[in-house]
């Protein structure tokens, strides 16, 4: 392997990461996962290590839904996918709306493929489509154009967003 190679280098250090944090386990056994871990900035000018958990703040304001998140899907390479709190995919609101969201797990500090975890959900502008969610919808949840999971609504805590049957 060539070091000028980063693409390389860094599927190198994915394969020993998902390895010792995201191993294959019993379908439906919860493992705790390591939020103090150290990821290595590979930009030339400057290389320091950051922890993963300052890289999304929360939002200023209470959580849209709670939902019951899967991940549905493995990284391209066929390894676990993992995801943890902070993570920003879409939401697939509508037919023809997307929102993005931004996902804090309340019983975990993330999940893997495979895995299903409770999640507190911000929506980016969940007043251009109000009335759109009841409990018990299941939403695509997608990264970019790749649909990546899917989000069952738990409980609706933003009362714009709830879709009443007495109209």
């Amino acid at each position: 392997m060539i070091w000028g190679d980063s693409a390389a280098v860094w599927r190198a250090v994915g394969r020993v990461l998902r390895v010792k944090y995201c191993s294959t386990t019993v379908p439906g056994q919860n493992r705790p996962f390591d939020t103090e871990r150290k990821f290595v900035d590979n930009r030339r000018s400057k290389a320091h290590c950051y922890p993963r958990k300052e890289s999304m703040t929360r939002p200023p304001r209470p959580p849209d839904l709670i939902v019951s998140f899967s991940l549905t899907v493995q990284r391209s390479d066929g390894s676990l996918k993992e995801v943890i709190s902070g993570y920003r995919p879409v939401y697939k609101v509508r037919a023809d709306y997307l929102s993005s969201a931004h996902h804090e797990f309340v019983d975990a500090a993330g999940i893997c493929t495979g895995q299903q975890g409770r999640a507190e959900v911000w929506l980016l502008s969940p007043e251009a489509y109000p009335h759109t969610f009841w409990i018990g919808r299941r939403v695509e949840v997608a990264e970019g154009s790749r649909v990546v999971g899917v989000a069952e609504i738990l409980q609706i805590l933003n009362s714009l967003l709830e879709l009443r049957a007495d109209g």
